[in-house]
């Protein structure tokens, strides 16, 4: 569920990428022209009216006697004409720089139409995984209660039996919770006890009871093959004896492949097959 969430996040970063890029626009070219026409226009003005000043002030001096508000007039009419022209200037450089921009862009247009088809092929991989990972999720959830409801007490009755068949009677009560599964153990005079409290064999021999009992309950009619490897490493002699037993009945009804580098074994079950290395020689 985890893996679930990062997807979904995944998801979203490249849909918000793919609408970030469909969504970019181009400058327009008539709004540079029209701008490129202006900043030319005001410096026109600019000079011109700037000749005209020069000109009037030669050809009457007496222009120089005006009065205070008239000279403030045309100053701020002249600051407000130079404003115009650096803001034109500057939106010229901006458009400059978007142009570059633009260009570099239009170059690289067809990389990135192939990155969005990419992004757009992920999505729908990631779709995909998402649909699948919610349908497996809801598969293992269903079927987890499907065996907490019906298969939990032959489970733990079965494994209870085999259990007190390997103990000799010690513990023959077995208890699985229902939303955990976690088991413990009684019997005997021992109050519940949960794993953690079980010494390593008796952990050891919980569990090989416990997987007797799930294949037997949920085989049904088939007859599935168990496969065991060293199960018994932590029992003592008495316990291998009985763990002995009780695969030998279980094997009445279902193959059971056991490995085992011990050779106690091999006194009660044959046919056995030893696997000896052979050293290859020098070069060989």
């Amino acid at each position: 569920e985890t893996d679930l969430e990062s997807l979904h996040v995944r998801a979203s970063a490249f849909r918000e990428t793919v609408r970030l890029l469909e969504q970019m626009e181009e400058v327009d070219p008539d709004l540079v022209k029209s701008l490129q026409e202006r900043i030319e226009q005001h410096q026109q003005e600019a000079v011109i009216a700037r000749q005209t000043r020069d000109g009037l002030l030669r050809d009457h001096p007496e222009l120089k006697e005006l009065p205070a508000e008239r000279v403030g007039e045309y100053r701020q009419s002249i600051e407000q004409a130079e404003r115009e022209e650096r803001e034109a200037d500057h939106r010229l450089y901006q458009i400059g720089l978007d142009r570059r921009h633009l260009s570099q862009g239009t170059e690289d247009a067809a990389e990135l139409r192939v990155r969005m088809g990419e992004l757009k092929e992920k999505i729908r991989l990631i779709d995909r995984r998402v649909a699948a990972l919610q349908l497996a999720i809801q598969t293992l959830k269903h079927s987890v209660r499907e065996f907490q409801e019906n298969a939990l007490d032959p489970v733990a009755e079965h494994a209870a039996k085999h259990l007190a068949t390997i103990t000799s009677g010690r513990y023959s009560r077995i208890a699985l919770d229902r939303d955990s599964m976690e088991p413990t153990v009684s019997g005997n005079g021992v109050a519940d006890l949960t794993t953690e409290r079980l010494s390593r064999g008796a952990r050891d021999q919980l569990y090989l009871s416990l997987r007797a009992a799930l294949i037997e309950t949920l085989s049904g009619d088939r007859h599935l093959p168990m496969i065991l490897d060293d199960p018994c490493i932590n029992f003592d002699e008495e316990r291998l004896e009985n763990a002995a037993r009780l695969i030998a009945e279980l094997a009445a009804d279902r193959q059971i492949l056991l490995y085992s580098k011990d050779e106690t074994w091999t006194r009660w079950f044959e046919p056995v097959l030893r696997l000896e290395r052979q050293d290859s020689p020098v070069g060989g």
